[in-house]
């Protein structure tokens, strides 16, 4: 997931993984 980091630069990997995308942004 590359493009994550681009959209949500804010939010660490493993937060993601957890809550998920949407959540993260």
């Amino acid at each position: 997931m590359i493009t994550v980091s681009v959209h949500c630069p804010r939010c660490h990997s493993d937060e993601i993984y957890r809550h998920g995308l949407r959540a993260c942004c």
